[in-house]
């Protein structure tokens, strides 16, 4: 081991980086190590000293010397270059993770060991591969080509239970994958090489993935055998979106907070402080004066309030608040009481990963709890609250942050998801979900209580316009309004014709691909969302556990309405809210002037 200045990595010797899981660190291994200590006169001074670490990294390190990719040169592992129980020197080389990753000639992820199904999977990532390379990437107007799921299984040879599936499945789960520290490990080194055993992809092959799934919504496939790969799809696709936009001559890109802290969300961290410690190095040119600390007395509840107060201030926008609400709790959220979830997820993040356990905390309600998922970012495409109104900045004191806004409605009605729901069904197919059915009729029903039926086209309009929160599934045109089949779609599901809330449903006829992306879309907002009726008789997505009564405002500059729990709590003799969450209302998202139009600005207080 050689001991440098952590100040002067470059003029040192080229060195890889691992990027791995620790494993059980109840069940130890040793090694011995020969320090090398060289000062500034090159004398050099040797000891040594037997180093305790996991017995699965140590069997790590034995596996990849067998395989000659360590042999004959130097590495950095932070498991023995970085000593964990030392506070000081662990807050400090935090804040150097990232040079270091940055400096390596090369990082090696060590996914995790060769299993019986690892040759299959590479074969088949291979004829993935071969078969989208060939297949046409557009139509003669220019636009994606999008394959159903039977063209998928059909051009793969592949049926539903195809082994293929769950060996690309066991190799796209392993626990790496859901690690918060393997973005920046993942992200910033010049090269990448990602190892199963004896088996190995590049960076460039991994970033072919998230590129086939956007086609052909390839992890639907993978769902069917574990909804933990909802999880690594995500991942995969944000490390390939991050590195595509992380070039040496654009050091100053977008590798913001509020943006990384959602490009990470679902990850797991050891520390919940790591939520954002271990984003540090992905900030690029932007610096919040977060210094990594690891001392007791520095809190969770402290770390996350002086991040998102930080943010606030440094961006004077409603980014990185986005994720925060009493409206997004983890229990029975998706699915129904049974634990089953629509992806067939379990309902906490605890259940689907046991190391990923969650914390209880006394965090104001306009802070994210970055230990936990987050529902839903509002896409740039969404307007309520922009328009020629200057944004006034927030105001903090203590833990109450006073933002200005307009309160224009109130919740009157709400989907009941108290009641007995039907479980999801035994294939991926949304369409053929029951789960889906029962969502799509609920809402309908709710509807019909304040718009009999039939409704006008411009009600329906706004009806399924809310449904997927005026956006779509694809990346590629995440930005823009839905596509204008989206209301034949929905017509089309029988569903809606047995509802009669359209006079020419009969009429209506979608494809099993237009079908299969609306739903999806509607379904994934669905699962985090309630739909609600405004006491102005609009049509509203909300957060799961909004209540009647709560309230809908629109502040200048947020790109969604905020829905806020009145409370009995007053400073300074103003009322003071809980912020619930954003959502979505049709009728607002044509800028600040309809808000304006509805109420007059005042200070809104948020504890």
């Amino acid at each position: 081991m050689i001991h440098m200045d952590r100040y002067n990595l470059l003029p040192g010797p080229g060195f890889l980086a691992l990027s791995y899981r620790w494993g059980d660190e109840n069940i130890i291994g040793t090694m011995q190590l020969r320090n090398i200590f060289v000062d500034d006169t090159t004398d050099i001074a040797e000891d040594y000293e037997t180093k305790e670490l996991p017995q699965s990294t140590l069997d790590m390190l034995v596996e990849l010397h067998k395989t000659e990719r360590l042999t004959g040169r130097w590495f950095w592992i932070d498991v023995l270059c970085l000593n964990q129980a030392d506070i000081l020197e662990k807050s400090a080389q935090v804040r150097l993770m990232g040079s270091i990753f940055e400096l390596a000639s090369e990082a090696l992820v060590y996914v995790g060991p060769e299993i019986e199904s690892t040759a299959l999977a590479m074969e088949f990532w291979e004829r993935l591969r071969v078969i989208f390379a060939e297949l046409p990437q557009v139509d003669a107007d220019g636009q994606i080509l999008y394959l159903s799921h039977e063209e998928s299984l059909r051009y793969t040879g592949a049926t539903w239970a195809s082994p293929e599936w769950e060996a690309i499945q066991k190799h796209l789960t392993r626990p790496w994958f859901r690690r918060l520290w393997v973005m920046q490990e993942a992200v910033l080194p010049h090269s990448v090489i990602y190892i199963w055993g004896r088996f190995a992809l590049t960076a460039h092959d991994m970033r072919l993935f998230p590129y086939w799934d956007m086609r052909s919504s390839l992890s639907m496939m993978l769902y069917q055998h574990d909804s933990s790969c909802w999880f690594s799809a995500k991942r995969i696709a944000e490390i390939a979106f991050l590195r595509s936009n992380r070039t040496q001559a654009n050091k100053h890109w977008i590798g913001v907070l509020h943006n990384l802290v959602w490009w990470c969300d679902g990850a797991h961290a050891t520390d919940p402080r790591d939520r954002i410690y271990g984003l540090l190095g992905l900030l690029g040119g932007e610096d919040l004066g977060i210094v990594p600390d690891y001392s007791p007395e520095n809190t969770v509840e402290s770390v996350y309030t002086d991040a998102t107060r930080r943010s606030l201030t440094r961006h004077g926008s409603f980014n990185i608040m986005y994720g925060a609400g009493a409206g997004w709790k983890k229990d029975n959220l998706m699915g129904n009481n049974g634990g089953e979830t629509w992806f067939k997820q379990p309902d906490t993040q605890s259940e689907a990963d046991p190391s990923m356990t969650t914390f209880e905390t006394a965090l104001p309600s306009w802070v994210p709890d970055f230990n936990r998922t987050f529902a839903h970012l509002p896409g740039d495409h969404l307007s309520a609250g922009i328009g020629h109104v200057a944004v006034e900045p927030a105001a903090f004191e203590g833990d109450f942050l006073i933002i200005p806004g307009y309160v224009v409605d109130t919740i009157t009605l709400m989907m009941d998801f108290k009641s007995p729901r039907p479980l999801s069904g035994e294939v991926a197919e949304v369409e053929e979900d029951p789960y889906t059915t029962w969502y799509l009729r609920t809402a309908l029903e709710l509807m019909k209580v304040r718009h009999p039926s039939p409704w006008s086209a411009s009600f329906y309009a706004s009806f399924w316009r809310t449904l997927t929160f005026y956006t779509s599934n694809v990346a590629d045109d995440v930005a823009q309004f839905p596509p204008a089949e989206y209301g034949d779609t929905l017509a089309s599901l029988d569903v809606v014709k047995e509802s009669g809330i359209l006079t020419d449903s009969s009429t209506r006829v979608s494809t099993s691909v237009q079908r299969q992306r609306f739903l999806t879309t509607a379904m994934a907002f669905g699962s985090w969302h309630a739909v609600c009726v405004t006491s102005s008789g609009s049509v509203g997505l909300v957060p799961r556990y909004t209540k009647v009564g709560d309230v809908v405002a629109v502040c200048p500059g947020a790109r969604a309405p905020f829905v806020l729990r009145p409370t009995e709590s007053e400073t300074g003799g103003k009322k003071v809210f809980q912020f619930v969450g954003t959502g979505y209302v049709h009728e607002l998202n044509d800028g600040i002037h309809v808000a304006a139009s509805k109420g007059s600005l005042e200070s809104i207080v948020l504890r």
